[in-house]
């Protein structure tokens, strides 16, 4: 059984939509991953699976051999889990993208940069709405965790190998395995 919150959660999630259309939010993906084909690669990807997502049962019904292809592609040969529902704000970058993990509850903000390895989701199976929201402008470094219903402000850095469980400040950098901030 769901509480009050968790169902918020769900219409929020079953909801939303991208603030731009379709090309826009792909042509700001590409400006955020200059020289980086990969990168370019798979948002380009994962902005068509999304958009085939979030329409009509008709549009998702037509989309379904290419959501076959993304998974395959994306998910299997690449290494990347971006599920398609998840909300990512304008001009994602994807470093080195092997190995990357995010909750489709996770919410990502604008221009974020995510790096390989890093895990972005929940602590528990039994709350899977429990996913953090990254601000604007966050950067999540090589092999970084974040986990469970936290808020990372806009502009905070997460270092390379850090595991967070709290909230983390604006302009924060957060730092260890179990991270805390060296300045805010």
């Amino acid at each position: 059984m769901i509480n009050m919150e968790q169902k918020d959660e769900l219409v929020a999630f079953e909801e939303w939509q991208p603030p731009f259309g379709l090309f826009k939010m792909i042509k700001l993906d590409w400006v955020s991953n200059p020289q980086n084909s990969k990168g370019k690669m798979i948002t380009l990807l994962f902005r068509i699976a999304s958009f085939l997502s979030r329409k009509g049962r008709f549009v998702r019904a037509l989309g379904i051999p290419y959501l076959v292809f993304y998974r395959i592609w994306v998910e299997w040969i690449l290494g990347v889990e971006l599920p398609p529902l998840t909300r990512v704000g304008t001009g994602l970058a994807i470093y080195h993208g092997q190995g990357l993990v995010v909750n489709n509850r996770t919410v990502i903000g604008n221009s974020c940069m995510l790096r390989q390895g890093v895990t972005l989701g929940n602590r528990r199976d039994d709350d899977i709405y429990g996913c953090p929201r990254l601000g604007d402008g966050v950067v999540v470094a090589a092999n970084a965790m974040v986990l469970g219903r936290i808020v990372v402000g806009s502009g905070a850095i997460i270092a390379a190998g850090a595991v967070v469980i709290k909230d983390v400040a604006e302009g924060s950098v957060m730092v260890g395995p179990l991270a805390k901030a060296i300045c805010v």
